[in-house]
C-alpha cells in the first residue's frame, strides 16, 4: 500500500482544513469571547457533529467500508455498488426519521445533553432554536459520508479531506454575510452551517459523476444477505461509537454545570484535534481499505506489517505534537485567539485545559489505529466492551476530579480515561490474536523516536524559559515568534531523527511502496 502517500493527501487538505478552522474559530473568539452566548454556539454545533461521529464516521463508516472492500475484492464493481445503492436507500430513510424525531423532541434532548442551561429560560431557549436549526446537517453530512466511504474504497481520498475546508468556509462567510440578516452571529453561523452542508453534498455528488460512480439509493432484494451481514456488523458499531462519543459528550454534560467551562473545553480540544486529524484521522482512513482486503486474503504478515507501521508513523508524529502543546499553551492559545472578547481569563483558562489534553494526544492517535484494526477484521463487539468500561471510568472520575480541580478536573479525567482506553485496546487485540506486540512490533524504531522525542522535550522546555513574558507582547510580533518557535523546533526533531536514522531511506521507500 501506498501508506506514506495516502497519509500525505490525506493529512495535507486536513492541515488545510484545520488552518480555515482555526481562521473560523478565532472570528468566533473574537466576536463572542467565551461566555453564554458562546456556550449556547458550541453546544449548537457539536450535537448534528456528535451524531454524526456516532452513525456517519462512526458506526457506518466502520461497517460499511470493510464489506463494500471486501466485495470489490470478492465479487466486481457493479454487485459493490448495487450493495452501496441498497444501503443509501435504508440509510436516507433512517435519517429523514431521525431528523424529524429530533426536531419533534428537541426540548427533551436538550434537557439532557445541556443540563446546565435549564436553570435560565433564556439560554434554554436559545439552545433550543439554535439546536433545531443545526440538527438537519446530520443528513446532509451523513450522506457525504456515505459518498465518501465508497470513494475511499476507490483509493480515492482526496475529496473527503476537501469536505471539512468547505465547512469551515462556510460558517465564515456566514459571519460576514448573514450576521445582519440574522441580527446574531449565533444564528448566522447556525443557518451557515446547513448552507455548508448543502454545498458539501453537491460538491461530492459531481466527483461521483466525474468519476463515472453511479451511486443513489434504491431497494434491492438481491442484497438481502449483504444487507444482514451489515447490521449485524453495524448495530453493535453504532453502541461502541455511541458510547465513545457520549464518553465525550460527558465533558460537555458537566462543564454545562461551571460558567464558561464549555468554551474553555471548546477552543482548548480545538488545538487538539489539529494532531489528531492531520495524524490519527488521515492514518486510519488510509489503512481501513487495504487493511481490510489483506485481511480478507489471510495475509497475515502483511497485515501486521501495515499496522505497525501505522502505530510506528502515528507515534513519529504524535508525540513532538504533545510535547508541543504542552509547552507552548499558553503561546498558542494567545496568538490564536486572545483579540476582542477573548480576554486574559479566557487565555490562561483554555492554556490550562490544553496542557492537560496534550498528553492525551498520543493516546487518541493510538485509538484511531488501534480500532482499524478491529474494524478491519469485522468485530464491533470488542470496541462497545472496551468503550462501555472507559465511559465508566471517565464519568466516575469527572464527578471525583471536578470536585477537587474545578474544570480542569474533567480535563484530567479525560486523559487518564484515554490511556486507560490504549491498554484495554492493546490487551485485547493481543488476546485475539489480531496483533501481537512481542512477535511483529519493530521496537528499535520506536526506541529511536522516544529518545528523540526526549531531546525535543528539552529543547522546548529551554525555550519556554527564554519566552516567559510572550504574553506581554504585541500581537503581531507573537505571531511571527510563535511560527520560528515551532518551525526552528520542527527542524531540529528532524535532524535529529536523521542523524539517528529512525526512518532510512529504504524504510521510507518500503512505505512508499
Amino acid at each position: 500500500m501506498n501508506l506514506l502517500k495516502s497519509v500525505a493527501n490525506i493529512s495535507f487538505f486536513t492541515l488545510i482544513s484545520r488552518i480555515t478552522g482555526f481562521i473560523r474559530d478565532i472570528i468566533i473568539a473574537a466576536k463572542l469571547g467565551t461566555g453564554p452566548s458562546s456556550d449556547i454556539l458550541f453546544i449548537a454545533l457539536k450535537i448534528p457533529n456528535f451524531f454524526r461521529r456516532i452513525f456517519a464516521e462512526g458506526a457506518f463508516s466502520q461497517a460499511f467500508i470493510p464489506l463494500f472492500s471486501e466485495l470489490l475484492v470478492s465479487k466486481n464493481d457493479q454487485q459493490a455498488l448495487a450493495f452501496a445503492r441498497h444501503i443509501f436507500y435504508y440509510f436516507l430513510c433512517a435519517l429523514i426519521i431521525f431528523v424529524l424525531g429530533f426536531e419533534l423532541f428537541t426540548p427533551q434532548i436538550m434537557y439532557i445533553f445541556a443540563p446546565g442551561f435549564t436553570q435560565i429560560p433564556e439560554q434554554y431557549a436559545a439552545l433550543i432554536s439554535l439546536a433545531r436549526i443545526t440538527f438537519p446537517y446530520i443528513a446532509l453530512i451523513s450522506i457525504v459520508t456515505l459518498i465518501n466511504g465508497v470513494l475511499n474504497s476507490y483509493k480515492i481520498f482526496i475529496p473527503g479531506s476537501i469536505m471539512p475546508i468547505i465547512y469551515n468556509i462556510g460558517l465564515i462567510c456566514a459571519i460576514f454575510t448573514l450576521t445582519n440578516l440574522t441580527g446574531d452571529v449565533t444564528k448566522a453561523l447556525a443557518w451557515g452551517l446547513i448552507l455548508a452542508g448543502i454545498i458539501q453534498l453537491l460538491i461530492m455528488l459531481a466527483i461521483l459523476r466525474s468519476k463515472k460512480i453511479k451511486l443513489f439509493p434504491q431497494k434491492n432484494q438481491q442484497q438481502s444477505a449483504q444487507f444482514k451481514k451489515f447490521t449485524k456488523i453495524i448495530i453493535p458499531a453504532i453502541f461502541a461509537a455511541g458510547i465513545i462519543q457520549l464518553n465525550s459528550w460527558i465533558d460537555t454534560i458537566i462543564a454545562t454545570l461551571i460558567p464558561n467551562a464549555v468554551s474553555y473545553i471548546y477552543y482548548s480540544e480545538r488545538i487538539v484535534q489539529l494532531p489528531l486529524a492531520i495524524i490519527g484521522i488521515s492514518l486510519s482512513v488510509a489503512i481501513l481499505p487495504d487493511l481490510s482486503k489483506k485481511i480478507k486474503k489471510q495475509d497475515v504478515k502483511a497485515s501486521h506489517k501495515l499496522f505497525t507501521d501505522s502505530i510506528n508513523l502515528g507515534l513519529f508524529f504524535a508525540l513532538p505534537a504533545a510535547l508541543g502543546l504542552f509547552f507552548l499553551a499558553d503561546e498558542i492559545i494567545a496568538t490564536l485567539f486572545a483579540r476582542g472578547a477573548f480576554d486574559q481569563n479566557s487565555t490562561l483558562a483554555s492554556a490550562a485545559m490544553l496542557k492537560i489534553y496534550a498528553f492525551a494526544v498520543p493516546a487518541y492517535i493510538l485509538n484511531k489505529i488501534m480500532l482499524t484494526n478491529f474494524y478491519a477484521h469485522q468485530d464491533t463487539k470488542t470496541p462497545v466492551k472496551i468503550a462501555a468500561i472507559i465511559l465508566l471510568i471517565n464519568l466516575i472520575l469527572n464527578l471525583i476530579l471536578i470536585q477537587i480541580f474545578s474544570y480542569l478536573g474533567i480535563a484530567i479525567a479525560t486523559l487518564i480515561a484515554s490511556w486507560c482506553n490504549i491498554l484495554l485496546l492493546y490487551l485485547l487485540l493481543n488476546k485475539k490474536s489480531y496483533f501481537k506486540a512481542t512477535e511483529h512490533f519493530p521496537f528499535k524504531t520506536l526506541g529511536k523516536i522516544l529518545f528523540n522525542n526526549l531531546i525535543f522535550a528539552a529543547l522546548l522546555y529551554v525555550t519556554s524559559l527564554m519566552f516567559s513574558d510572550f504574553l506581554t507582547y504585541p500581537n503581531i510580533k507573537q505571531i511571527i515568534l510563535l511560527c520560528l518557535i515551532i518551525s526552528s523546533a520542527l527542524i531540529c526533531y528532524l535532524i535529529s531523527n536523521f542523524i539517528s536514522k529512525t526512518y532510512s531511506f529504504s524504510e521510507l521507500k518500503n512505505l512508499l511502496k
